[in-house]
This record gives structure tokens, sequence and C-alpha cells, in this order.
């Protein structure tokens, strides 16, 4: 009978440390998941900071590049008054005409250069604010 009861229990502790042994594996499993998960994330975490990073370099870019352009084109529409008003000499009714064409085509142009340095800086203060909208923005 004694024997039954130490074989019973040699029986139990057995169990009882294959248990302990799963156990101890399932959390080493769980440990290493974790410390991929935490890797995962702060992989993630840096790809997004380089993502915002990218997009505000590209928004400061045709914001600057608008504000180049703006300039030229506000150089050329200067011209373009000066010789319409006659500084340079007389203009046939031809020339006058091209330089109507001319002048219209230029503010469309800054009107469009205008809308791009808007959206440029739009599109920097969202991405400073992490994409909330901004008043005035389209």
């Amino acid at each position: 009978m004694v024997q039954q009861h130490v074989t019973a229990a040699q029986a139990g502790e057995a169990e009882a440390r294959a248990a302990s042994e799963a156990t101890v594996r399932a959390e080493e499993e769980l440990r290493i998941e974790r410390d991929r998960l935490r890797e995962d994330e702060a992989r993630v975490r840096r790809s997004s900071q380089q993502l915002l990073e990218i997009n505000r370099l590209k928004s400061d870019f045709i914001t600057n590049a608008g504000h180049e352009l703006e300039a030229s084109l506000q150089s050329l529409i200067g011209f373009v008054e000066q010789l319409s008003q006659g500084i340079y000499g007389p203009l046939t009714d031809e020339q006058f005409d091209a330089l109507r064409n001319i002048y219209a085509w230029a503010r469309r142009l800054k009107s469009d250069v205008e809308w791009l340095i808007d959206y440029g800086s739009t599109r920097s203060r969202r991405l400073e604010t992490g994409g909330e909208a901004v008043a005035g923005n389209g």
C-alpha cells in the first residue's frame, strides 16, 4: 500500500514537473514573442518618423520652389506691364495683344503657384500638428 502511494506521489511529481516545464517553455515563448513585438513596434515608429520627415521636406520644397517661381513670375509680370505702358517705346496693336495674352497667362500661372505655396504651407502645418485640420486649408 505504501508502495502504491509512493508510486502515485512520484507520478504526481512527474506530472507537476512536466506541467512546470511546459509553463516555463510557454513563458519563454511569450517573452520571445513580446520582445519581437517590441522590436517591430520600434521599427514601425522609426519608419513613421522617417516618413513624417520626408513629407515635411517635400512640403518645404514645394513651398520654397513656389516662392522662387512666384518671384520670377512677378518680375515677368512687371516687365509686361512696363512694355504695355510704352516705357520702351510704342507698340503695335498686334504686339499689345500678345503682351495682354502673356500677362493673362502669367497672372494665371502666378495664381497656380500661389495655390501651390498655400498647399505646401498647409500640408506642412498639418504634419506639424499630427494631421489635425488647420483653419483655411483645402
